[in-house]
């Protein structure tokens, strides 16, 4: 049995993606377990955290959602540590691979005695460490380096996620940081549904939701005359078009493009023609309250998720972690 203690640098550092990875290439049986729950997703009227419904359904595991993750850290709130950690060693002993996915960020948990440097002081591991590729996260990598040393636990390495110019991984090595892997930028990855808009930024569809399940890779605001949106908008592919209720002529320009879905906001319902169009042609339209601007602020949050059945998308993923994370170092 081996046991990997994945340990987040940064939030949206792709850890759960890292862990999804390991897990695809590995011939065994593997358990995975998330101790500390983190955003939630709703799937056919029940609501279950969103990564370990992804690799519960992806790896068909037994038990439930909330047995893979089951603590929601609460202020002056005991956590039974002991029974945690017995735990994750009877999965440990009935698998071949058991994959502890931690917090959001790797202190999360610090002060209820289950962060990422508790838990693998805890199961006597190595940390693995997952960051994304931005330079400015070298100093956090080192001062989590430093802190694991203090609390006696070691750093089996670094991965550096959606990387482009493989200067973060260089700067690591400079300072005899180990680097286990550096998997490049892969815009598949950064897309999401139409449908995700509903769920995490709100409004109701009033046409076109034969194309909920539309991926958007570009989120463009049209608050501009109707010709420079034009030439601006047929560059850019299967986007999401951010724009005011009262622009039916930059609506029905949008549609004469690549787009994948349209956001009003304003609370104003698109006039007749823009329905009939957005029908037609399958683009969701999605009306929103608040003006432009404040609607582009909640797209800030919407993270890319990953469908348990999209299995294009899981070879993806497959393949960036078994081509550039050292797996057989781990």
């Amino acid at each position: 049995m081996k046991t990997l203690i994945i340990a987040a640098v940064n939030r949206e550092s792709g850890k759960t993606l890292v862990a999804l990875g390991i897990a695809l290439n590995n011939p065994g049986r593997v358990e995975y377990f998330k101790p500390i729950r983190g955003p939630l997703v709703k799937v056919e009227d029940k609501v279950h955290e969103r990564d370990a419904y992804l690799v519960h359904e992806v790896l068909g595991l037994e038990g439930s959602y909330t047995d893979i993750s089951p603590l929601s850290l609460e202020p002056a709130k005991d956590v039974d540590v002991d029974a945690l950690v017995d735990h994750m060693r009877s999965l440990a002993e009935g698998s071949d691979l058991l994959l502890v996915e931690t917090g959001k960020t790797a202190e999360q948990g610090l002060t209820a005695g289950v962060s990422a440097f508790d838990l693998a002081a805890t199961m006597g591991e190595d940390l693995i460490l997952i960051t994304d590729a931005d330079r400015y996260n070298l100093d956090t990598v080192v001062m989590m380096c430093d802190f694991a040393k203090n609390r006696d636990v070691g750093i089996k390495g670094v991965i550096v996620n959606n990387d482009r110019d493989g200067r973060l991984a260089d700067l690591l090595r400079e300072r005899d940081i180990p680097v286990l892997g550096v998997i490049p930028h892969e815009p598949a990855l950064r897309t999401f549904r139409a449908r995700e808009i509903l769920e995490e930024v709100g409004g109701e569809c009033v046409a076109g939701s034969a194309g909920l399940d539309n991926q958007i890779e570009n989120v463009v605001i049209g608050a501009m005359t109707v010709d420079t949106a034009l030439t601006f908008m047929r560059r850019i592919p299967r986007k999401c078009v951010i724009t005011g209720g009262d622009r039916s002529d930059l609506q029905l320009a949008a549609l004469t493009t690549d787009v994948s879905c349209l956001v009003l906001t304003g609370g104003i319902r698109p006039n007749s023609h823009v329905m009939a169009e957005a029908h037609e042609k399958g683009v969701p339209v999605i009306v929103i309250s608040g003006h432009t601007y404040q609607v582009a602020e909640r797209f800030e949050h919407l993270e890319s998720r990953i469908n348990p059945g999209d299995d294009e998308m899981l070879a993806v993923i497959k393949d960036l972690v078994g081509k550039n994370v050292d797996l057989g170092s781990l």
